[in-house]
């Protein structure tokens, strides 16, 4: 019997838990690949991670707001088989994808005005997580104008669609359709200035509701100010995402997970791996790639804990097995001072894992913003790698979290209005997760949870102004009961324990180092993103939603498709080594 293949995947976000599951998701695979994740800090997720903050609650804080898309194939294919074989604690209200994603149909856009429209899209056939055929654009298209556009344009904000869909296609005719296009003829505008090239003159069109909202969702603002008439995207990548939203999903265009993302997402990933005998090692920071002869040849690491027996990083909430706000101490023997999740923090001792003895083959899935500081002599060693990695654009995002005592439906004096951007505000994207408070352990009663979340510039960064700020004008707008006596909102339909402020003790953060940072897609980049099974290392493969995918921008889908492209490539390989070394991308 012939040795197993040992992978080392660098990073436990979506990306590398995606290729460890793929790579050992049934039994003859794990009988062919010996897999280890390394991954700094005590939790596992990246930009998905949550802690629980004990003395509020136990209540979920999270990197930023999440909402999956009804058209994300492969990040539910993966926790539809990962749910399969998750075994949850008895007795939990968490147990399949239908305790854990709620389908929402309604999503509201601002205008420049100020009005705000909702928009309730139509159900469709299935779930997302359903096996099936890839979606025919071509026919899907002619189905839903016949079936659905009629309905959709007497919503006053979706009437300018009818000029945007003709604007789309006479676009898509003349770049992308015709022979010898391609989608990079598009990606070299920016969606608006694209939109503009092919006939749309009134903003209403090309930097409409629907536009902005496309431009909030992906964080297009490399300079990290929000706003109308302001940003840069791919326009190829741009339309290539809407079209998919718009006519490929199942079941709802959104779903939204009912307790937090390290809870629903993380937590089962975590328990199945370790079933399978994956070896998930925490508090390892990666701080070098070494390669030789046209191979990692080692990897160093920082190890920033140590502990004899298991370490179970995990604790009960509510029923849910959850990831805490912070390290278990009392099952370590030492820890690094500090921030662990810091890349420029303490350790205490160094470790180097090095080829043939630890592994064979690297799958790399640490967010590009990082590679700089990690992975120099890659950049030498593959001038198509250090393109890409010079080609990336990323921004600070600012994320916050309010518990308040009153009803959505009180607060906005009618319906909710479920996931709302293009708002007014430092803060210009909201939703309603109230469902998530189901998964915390509050001792008193909390009516709604409001997510909030935007880009911000380089520098420093005062994530609670901005909420104050956010709660003190935009908001009093919109929840006009929400005034005290002096006209400012009233701290007192805060939730919290304990003395002070309700207002401190609300959450915020603001996502500024390099791993946090959501990665772009500026028009021009998406030539110089290099695909998971690019093998310009023999023994590396690359996975994160900075890869060339079929999205080609940041999402849980483009991650998790990028990892199950890297684990596939790894199972070609022969000897840890690629048989052949890729080419650049070629245009698409």
């Amino acid at each position: 019997m012939s040795p197993r293949t040992r992978v080392l995947v660098l990073g436990g976000g979506c990306a590398g838990l995606a290729a460890a599951a793929e790579l050992t998701a049934t039994p003859a695979r794990r009988g062919r690949f010996e897999v280890t994740v390394v991954q700094q800090g005590w939790r596992f997720g990246g930009k998905g991670t949550t802690g629980r903050r004990v003395d509020q609650g136990h209540r979920i804080e999270e990197h930023g707001l999440h909402v999956w898309m009804g058209f994300y194939r492969h990040a539910f294919g993966l926790m539809r088989d990962v749910y399969a074989e998750w075994r949850p604690p008895e007795g939990s209200w968490l147990q399949t994808l239908d305790d854990a994603f709620t389908p929402r149909f309604r999503v509201s856009l601002g205008h420049r005005d100020g009005r705000v429209s909702a928009l309730d899209l139509p159900p469709r056939p299935g779930r997302p997580w359903t096996d099936g055929p890839d979606v025919a654009w071509g026919a899907e298209l002619a189905r839903w104008a016949v079936r659905e556009l009629p309905g959709l344009l007497r919503q006053p904000a979706l009437r300018p669609l009818a000029a945007l869909g003709a604007v789309v296609v006479r676009g898509l005719l003349t770049d992308v359709l015709r022979p010898g296009g391609s989608w990079e003829n598009a990606d070299r505008y920016d969606l608006m200035e694209w939109l503009r090239r092919h006939g749309a003159r009134d903003a209403e069109v090309f930097d409409g509701p629907a536009v902005r909202a496309f431009y909030n969702l992906a964080f297009a603002y490399p300079d990290g100010r929000s706003g109308w008439g302001r940003g840069s995207v791919a326009a190829g990548a741009a339309i290539r995402s809407m079209l998919r939203m718009l006519l490929t999903y199942r079941g709802a265009p959104l779903y939204e997970m009912t307790a937090g993302m390290g809870d629903t997402v993380f937590v089962p990933l975590f328990e199945v791996l370790r079933d399978r005998g994956v070896r998930l090692e925490l508090f390892h920071r990666v701080d070098a790639l070494r390669v030789r002869d046209g191979a990692v040849d080692a990897v160093d690491l920082g190890v920033q804990a140590r502990w004899t027996g298991a370490y179970d990083p995990l604790v009960e909430v509510a029923g849910l097995r959850t990831w805490p706000e912070r390290p278990l101490e009392a099952q370590l023997d030492a820890i690094a001072p500090g921030d662990l999740e810091d890349p420029d923090g303490p350790v205490l001792s160094t470790r180097t894992l090095r080829r043939g003895r630890d592994f064979d083959a690297v799958v790399l899935a640490i967010p590009v913003p990082v590679l700089p500081r990690i992975a120099g002599e890659v950049a030498a060693a593959d001038p198509a790698f250090a393109r890409m990695v010079r080609a990336h654009r990323s921004v600070v995002t600012v994320a916050a979290q309010v518990w308040l005592r009153p009803t959505a439906e009180a607060l906005w004096s009618g319906r909710s209005p479920g996931v709302l951007t293009n708002a007014p505000g430092p803060l210009s994207s909201y939703a309603d997760l109230t469902d998530v408070v189901r998964a915390e352990a509050w001792d008193q009663a909390v009516g709604h949870l409001a997510y909030f979340v935007d880009t911000h510039p380089d520098g420093p960064v005062d994530a609670a102004a901005l909420l104050r700020a956010q709660l003190d004008g935009p908001m009093l707008e919109r929840w006009p009961g929400a005034r005290d006596a002096t006209g400012r909102f009233d701290r007192s339909l805060l939730v919290h324990q304990g003395d002070g402020d309700p207002l401190d003790a609300q959450y915020t953060r603001a996502n500024v180092r390099p791993w946090e940072r959501y990665v772009l897609t500026p028009p021009g980049s998406t030539v110089h993103r290099l695909p998971p099974e690019h093998a310009g290392i023999a023994n590396l493969r690359l996975a994160g939603d900075w890869t060339r995918t079929s999205i080609d921008g940041g999402s849980v889908e483009a991650a998790a498709e990028s990892g199950i492209r890297a684990a596939r490539s790894v199972m070609s390989m022969r000897g840890g080594a690629a048989p052949r070394r890729s080419r650049p991308p070629r245009a698409r």
